[in-house]
């Protein structure tokens, strides 16, 4: 009787302590879930911070993948070294965006452009290097065959796109891209865009912005442009390429970088001259364009020489810009 009193004994004791073992598991559990939830939270949160960043890889392996940083309020960057793979110059108060994709026999995209904190003149900017890129992506995917092959040139493709600053006055910027893009043949293509912003105001100025008689600042332009073009480019010089490329129209004149002492043309590669001229550009002074009227906002010398009675100067003696954001003269 005793052996068989025991034996029941030792299974409720044996019952008791499973369960004791399981209720405690299942508490230990409970703090490990949330960790694990929280972690994966936290995972989230830097993925998705990370996601800003870097875009992930499409399954085209043709599509771009970017990569995006951020210097922040970076000095001038130093003088290259000759031959050196040139480097974008970082300017105070500003940031600079470098997005980058590409390489390892794919095509290399690296564009750089500034962001000034100003949500309206950001976005706009960033506007136009997203159309920069897409189009492109687009001319990468559509280089591709249907059964896949690349053209023979594919690893060396690339898209570079550089920008300097100019600053007439301390509220205004004048930001130049120059934007270089290889995608086979005997030489690569280069766009310069250039975009003027009030950032005061936030928003992009257009040609008519600039001058209180901007069919007059055409005219001056054109003669100014025509003569200067003649003379600098010398034997390459070609009268038929340059009358046409300097003639008072808007699509000739609508690259123009704002400096404190008044303008500089930018001509696009084969608009006035062949490619082995390169890329031409002509600076006028508020004085050579008083007659079309220098609009004050953007020129305050020009005010003040209004206010004197007498024509801007030259520029010569124009102190930088307060936030030392005068680009360097432009290599």
């Amino acid at each position: 009787m005793q052996r068989t009193a025991f034996f029941p004994l030792t299974l409720v004791v044996i019952l008791l302590a499973a369960l004791l073992f399981t209720v405690a598991r299942v508490d230990a559990a409970a703090p490990a879930k949330a960790a694990g939830e929280a972690a994966t939270a936290d995972g989230a949160g830097a993925a998705k911070a990370a996601g800003e960043a870097q875009t992930a890889a499409p399954a085209d392996e043709a599509s771009v993948s970017r990569i995006e940083s951020i210097a922040q309020d970076s000095p001038a960057a130093a003088p290259e070294p000759e031959n050196a793979t040139p480097e974008q110059a970082l300017y105070p108060g500003v940031q600079n965006v470098h997005l980058q994709s590409g390489g390892d026999d794919t095509p290399k995209l690296s564009l750089n452009y500034p962001a000034f904190r100003v949500k309206a003149v950001d976005d706009d900017i960033r506007a136009w290097a997203d159309s920069v890129i897409r189009s492109y992506e687009e001319e990468v995917r559509g280089s591709i065959g249907p059964d896949g092959e690349k053209p023979g040139s594919y690893g060396v493709w690339d898209l570079t796109g550089m920008y300097s600053l100019e600053r007439p006055s301390p509220k205004v910027v004048s930001i130049i891209f120059n934007v270089y893009s290889y995608t086979g043949g005997a030489h690569g293509n280069l766009v310069i865009t250039c975009r003027n912003y009030d950032l005061a105001s936030g928003k992009r100025l257009e040609f008519a912005d600039l001058f209180k008689d901007p069919e007059k600042a055409l005219e001056l332009m054109s003669a100014f442009a025509r003569e200067s073009l003649t003379k600098s480019l010398g034997e390459e010089s070609d009268e038929e390429m340059i009358r046409e490329g300097t003639a008072p129209e808007m699509r000739n004149f609508g690259e123009l970088a704002l400096t404190p002492a008044g303008v500089t043309i930018q001509f696009q590669p084969y608009q006035v001259g062949p490619w082995s001229a390169g890329p031409q550009q002509v600076e006028m002074s508020l004085a050579e364009l008083a007659a079309a009227g220098p609009e004050a906002a953007v020129w305050p010398e020009a005010a003040a020489a209004a206010k004197a009675g007498k024509a801007p100067t030259d520029g010569a003696a124009t102190p930088p810009a307060k936030d030392g954001e005068n680009a360097e003269k432009r290599r």
